[in-house]
């Protein structure tokens, strides 16, 4: 008793079949779900790996690097914060090897007063060309816009600190104006997970300059859509307002009909790493409709990033 007999199959033997069964339709069918969802982390984590290990350990410099041109007034800027010393550390020491040995560009490193003067000390010791900029919680370049005090009316908070949309306001307006007042002409954003992993043997301030380029961006991105919510309507009541036609570049990231946050396709500038030129955004057109998006709060009412409002911004008018 108890056995099956022979020729027969037990009813655990009938369940283990299904079972693998069940198995193969997984594999063969949810394999390629599988790699369409993880292939782009996978890749990218192997590319990285690839560039780290072989990425030089010093660059040419050109002849004339060390000249006049090479000493405009050009910046390099990073929003830093204590806790990820050893990734900024790591970035600068790739910006150092790889493009700033030669061209010398100041940088800005911006904090909110948790770097010490002996951390300062730290790292200007390895990076002489290294400013620490200290922005003051209230102050000009870290506060709400006026009249938005009141925090009750923010949307969520969850995960988005005053700290983040203060951020996210510094990089769409504020960091424009106060690095003109310090009379500097371009400047380069990059985060403290920014890379550079081989060399760059020209002056990328200078290439932007003499071809009359205004901004230059690493990569596109597909936002999500709460985190632009009311920008593309306000956007296009902006340029009916002023009787600018639209671009060719904005009619291509809409589905037609009248641009609107549900029409737009989320493509994004992944701003966190590019280059521009400072006067085009302090320009008379620009402030009126960066003062718009300021005044209207939707980076603190609705918790819109800046990616794209200057994604907007530059399709708008440049």
């Amino acid at each position: 008793m108890g056995q099956a007999r022979r020729g027969q199959h037990s009813p655990w033997s009938a369940l283990l079949s299904h079972v693998c069964g069940i198995l193969a339709v997984v594999v063969v069918f949810g394999l390629p779900l599988a790699l369409q969802r993880f292939w782009p982390v996978l890749t990218y984590g192997v590319l990285k790996i690839v560039a780290s290990a072989a990425r030089p350990r010093s660059c040419f410099c050109p002849v004339d690097a060390d000249g006049t041109r090479a000493r405009r007034r050009d910046a390099i800027v990073l929003l830093v914060q204590k806790k990820r010393w050893t990734k900024l550390m790591n970035s600068l020491a790739d910006l150092q090897a790889h493009f700033n040995a030669c061209f010398r560009k100041d940088v800005l490193l911006f904090h909110n007063g948790d770097f010490t003067v002996a951390d300062q000390t730290e790292v200007k010791k390895h990076y002489p060309l290294v400013q620490f900029h200290y922005l003051a919680d209230g102050g000009k370049y870290w506060r709400v816009p006026p009249g938005l005090e009141n925090r009750s009316a923010w949307g969520s908070t969850k995960g988005y600190s005053a700290g983040y949309r203060h951020m996210t306001r510094f990089h769409y307006k504020m960091v424009f104006e106060y690095l003109e007042e310090r009379g500097y002409d371009w400047f380069m954003r990059l985060d403290d997970d920014s890379f550079i992993l081989s060399c760059i043997e020209y002056d990328v301030f200078q290439f932007m300059e003499d071809n009359d380029h205004l901004y230059a961006w690493r990569l596109a991105q597909l936002e999500f859509r709460d985190f632009a919510k009311q920008l593309p309507e306000m956007a296009d009541a902006h340029m009916r307002r002023i009787r600018a036609p639209m671009s060719h570049e904005m009619h291509s990231h809409y589905d037609g009909g009248q641009l609107s946050t549900a029409s737009w396709d989320r493509w994004t500038y992944y701003n966190n790493f590019m280059v521009t030129r400072i006067s085009w955004w302090r320009s008379r057109g620009i402030q009126q409709w960066l003062e718009m998006v300021d005044t209207s709060g939707i980076a603190y009412l609705s918790r819109v990033g800046d990616a794209p409002i200057q994604t907007f911004t530059r399709m708008m008018f440049m």
